[in-house]
């Protein structure tokens, strides 16, 4: 019998009458078995959870391999790029690859704060401050009063342990 299966006899052995005793005995035997389902349920959970940050030290692992292979690769660009325009080759040709320059602009940043701020791009996300709305909701809830576009509702959390 699965968990939801036991919720369900749970339930309906609440609504029959029986003797306390009678009572007594079904719920005992119906709450060890949720018992060993949870536990089992748990037991699943914790080896989910120890994948998931097995994963995320992969992710890292290979997110830092990613980028020194990347460093090594603007490193060989520009050891190679620098040695064709010291014996000033603009183009070459090998069996496999074409090389050749071409020009480009870029804009050097040497002071931060020193440039205007018509040329400073805004950074701007809203989130809800949800510490704030729910103290106001609080006290708005006081006054008979509510705020527009959020409310606050009850949860049951799970702590495991």
């Amino acid at each position: 019998m699965n968990l939801y299966q036991l919720t369900e006899t749970y339930a309906q052995l609440l609504q029959l009458d029986l003797e306390e005793q009678d009572m007594v005995t079904a719920l005992d035997s119906i709450q060890g078995t949720v018992a060993e389902k949870a536990e089992g349920i748990l037991m699943v959970m914790k080896t989910l959870e120890a994948e998931q940050d097995a994963y995320t030290k992969e992710i890292a692992r290979l997110n830092d391999l990613k980028s020194k292979s990347e460093k090594k690769v603007d490193s060989m660009k520009e050891y190679l790029s620098y040695n064709l325009q010291q014996m000033d080759i603009k183009k070459l040709d090998t069996a496999l690859f074409k090389l050749s320059f071409r020009k480009s602009e870029v804009v050097v940043i040497t002071d931060h704060y020193r440039i205007p701020k018509e040329f400073m791009k805004e950074k701007i996300t809203e989130t809800p401050d949800k510490t704030a709305l729910k103290k106001a909701i609080k006290e708005a809830t006081k006054n008979g009063f509510g705020i527009d576009g959020c409310c606050l509702e009850t949860k049951q959390n799970l702590q495991i342990k």
